[in-house]
């Protein structure tokens, strides 16, 4: 008797001491068990979070799992690059992986994952096709809520699309549709991305006040879903915004804020945009050796970082300072003294345009989204009141992007 009492009291404790390991295990299983792969890591850096991959990551079929890994991961080193070779071969891949899959909703991904890689290389028309075969494919999806994300996943970049070619009536429409759905399914990185694009399409047409309002949204959802450089990146846009408006004040000290939250990260390319920004914003205040000295600096970053576009841009800026620096100094001037000026009269360029828009064309326009990027950005000069408070004019900032 007293020996089965033993064997029960063991097993007991035996049975207690589990119940009481899984209760305090159950908590950290996912954070020790599920360690980030390479491709998730990559998301990460290039900002390409919540993008649709559904089903893909864990494919039954290794073929087709090992084809979108492959895919994937040339496409975010393609994002982060900005290469145009890397996109070309995730393409290929991606191509390769439909007759793989299994389900309508890894078509769909696929789908969209190629038409995103289409679209970086300025091939929207195939892009197009891509974004609509996708949601074709959405209307089959089950269960419901995941139709749903494909479709507000389609639909946002069709809207992209329409974006790019300057149909921004269509782009707006697409964009709201998606905005609907991913609030409907309380999906807040969707949301963020469609608000984001709405903001740039509203700065398109030269609306601030919407463009503003939609930015802060973003900047609020990524601060409650922390990821620090999508908050970088709509602190950017932000403060892109202010810096149209003319208020120099509130553009640095949001350019400062993602300046620093891209150095905490380890983000070159981002770090080195907001450097070029700052020098705008030292170039309209006036200050041109501050603004030559962050344009010299971005300039440095984007040579570590082997970016050619980045050191053309930058070199145009730089120049472009230094040429009205020279030109305001005049030939005889010797002094090397920070230059505060009024140059709307001796530059054409510099004079406020008719219809200041945010961008020369929808492409050039799309980059705003990355990281504070403003490459191609036509500036529109400071509102006649912020001038006159600072006593000046002031000028179209060169683009630093």
């Amino acid at each position: 008797m007293e020996t089965i009492l033993t064997v029960g009291g063991i097993v007991g404790l035996i049975t207690g001491l589990a119940a009481l390991a899984e209760l305090v295990w159950k908590p950290f299983r996912r954070l020790v068990l599920h360690r980030k792969s390479d491709i998730e890591r990559l998301e990460e850096k290039v900002d390409r979070l919540g993008e649709y991959v559904d089903g893909l990551p864990t494919a039954s079929s290794k073929t087709l799992r090992a084809a979108y890994e492959e895919a994937r991961r040339l496409q975010l080193e393609g994002y982060q690059a900005q290469n145009a070779q890397k996109h070309r071969e995730a393409i290929e891949q991606f191509t390769r992986a439909l007759p793989l899959a299994e389900t309508d909703s890894q078509r769909a991904a696929l789908h969209l994952l190629r038409g995103n890689s289409l679209d970086s290389i300025g091939e929207w028309l195939r892009a197009s096709e891509d974004f609509e075969a996708a949601l074709r494919l959405s209307e089959r999806i089950s269960p419901a809520e995941e139709a749903d994300r494909a479709r507000a996943a389609a639909l946002g970049r069709a809207g992209l699309v329409y974006y790019r070619r300057g149909d921004l009536e269509r782009a707006e429409e697409h964009y709201k549709q998606a905005l609907d759905i991913n609030r409907h399914i309380e999906n807040p990185l969707g949301q963020a991305n469609q608000l984001g694009n709405l903001g740039n399409l509203y700065a398109e047409r030269g609306d601030l006040a919407r463009a503003q309002e939609h930015y802060r949204q973003v900047l609020e959802i990524h601060r409650k879903v922390p990821n620090p450089l999508s908050e970088a990146n709509a602190l950017g846009n932000l403060s892109n915004v202010y810096l149209h408006s003319g208020d120099l004040e509130r553009a640095e000290q949001h350019h400062s804020q993602a300046l620093e939250t891209y150095r905490r990260i380890g983000d070159p390319l981002g770090e080195a945009n907001q450097l070029g920004n700052l020098g705008n914003v030292y170039y309209l205040g006036g200050d041109l050796e501050g603004a030559e000295e962050h344009y010299k600096r971005a300039l440095e970053i984007h040579r570590r970082i082997d970016n050619p576009l980045g050191q053309a841009r930058q070199l145009g800026a730089w120049a472009t300072s230094a040429a009205t620096a020279a030109i305001l100094r005049g030939p005889k001037s010797t002094s090397s003294r920070p230059w505060r000026y009024s140059v709307a009269s001796i530059i054409p360029w510099a004079r406020p345009p008719r219809s200041p828009t945010w961008a020369s064309s929808p492409r050039r326009g799309a980059s705003l989204t990355r990281r504070g990027d403003c490459s191609g950005t036509r500036w529109p000069s400071m509102s006649a009141s912020v001038r006159a408070a600072r006593g000046r004019t002031t000028c179209a900032p060169p683009c630093a992007g």
